[in-house]
């Protein structure tokens, strides 16, 4: 008797754990689902081909992560100097302009947790393309500078979604 009652006492303590874990996912989920509330850049045509503005640099942000390889799953979510800039999913990007300069870059993404990554660039120059991914073994996005835009761009790549889904 003593020893069903022990494995009944193990069966709820297990029971305990799973609901507290699943309690901590969601609530870690639902907070990722937040949308920042920053002030936004404004989102100008995506059309590659608009000219740029005087003055201004064009700043491209892609999501390089590719739906068929099944990494980076989620937006990632960026922002210069704490000004939001719209999520971009997996193969979407979205442009820009700015003010040559140095900014605070935070780039960051939630699964299952939240990880983010902030740094200080220099925008100068006609244009700037960022890559911003998941690498497939790592738990947080990183960003890289591109010189080009990757061949597949015009086939692959979809402008970012529209500000109020952000």
């Amino acid at each position: 008797m003593t020893d069903q009652s022990s494995r009944n006492a193990l069966w709820r303590r297990l029971l305990v754990v799973i609901a507290l874990t699943s309690l901590t996912t969601l609530t870690a989920l639902g907070a990722g689902c937040k949308t920042p509330d920053r002030p936004h850049f404004p989102i100008p045509d995506q059309s590659l081909s608009i000219p740029i503005p005087d003055g201004l640099t064009r700043v491209v942000f892609l999501n390089t992560n590719y739906q068929s390889e099944g990494a980076g799953s989620g937006p990632i979510r960026i922002q210069l100097d704490g000004q939001q800039v719209p999520s971009v999913w997996s193969e979407r990007y979205v442009q820009i302009f700015v003010v040559p300069g140095d900014y605070d870059l935070l780039i960051e993404q939630s699964n299952v947790f939240f990880f983010k990554q902030r740094d200080r660039i220099t925008i100068e120059g006609g244009r700037l393309l960022i890559s911003v991914f998941k690498p497939f073994f790592a738990v947080y996005p990183v960003y890289e500078i591109l010189d080009e835009l990757p061949s597949d761009f015009e086939s692959a790549f979809r402008p970012a979604r529209h500000p109020k889904s952000w």
